[in-house]
């Protein structure tokens, strides 16, 4: 018998699928925390697009809407929170800004929180 190490690229696909399914979060999320725990970026970019293979993002982000038990945003304030949670969670800007189009929310803040999309990110001193 073959002793089983540790094997990144089996761990990396495990963990992308157990992330997509219970934690219900997105791509983004899945390859960031992949690289935060040393696996290489190609392996984790495999096990990525092996674990979402398939997958539908808007489908995914739904469903992570529902498991987190999300409300629609009552203020401008609580949609660019949300905005910016579903971001966090992995998913992309465009996703995120179609799942609150689809509750009908005031047009001024969904252009507010379009524009911050648009702005390029600060450096923030961190060079």
């Amino acid at each position: 018998r073959e002793p089983h190490y540790l094997d990144d690229a089996r761990v990396a696909a495990g963990f992308a699928l157990y992330a997509r399914e219970v934690a219900r979060h997105g791509r983004g999320r899945v390859l960031r925390d992949l690289r935060a725990r040393g696996v290489a970026a190609a392996v984790a970019e495999a096990a990525v697009a092996q674990g979402f293979a398939g997958s539908q993002e808007d489908t995914l982000l739904r469903a992570h809407l529902r498991a987190k038990r999300v409300r629609r945003p009552e203020d401008a304030r609580q949609a660019a929170a949300l905005y910016r949670r579903l971001l966090r969670a992995g998913f992309t800007p465009a996703a995120c800004l179609r799942a609150l189009r689809a509750w009908k929310l005031d047009a001024e803040w969904l252009e507010m929180l379009e524009a911050i999309e648009e702005e390029p990110e600060s450096a923030g001193g961190m060079e």
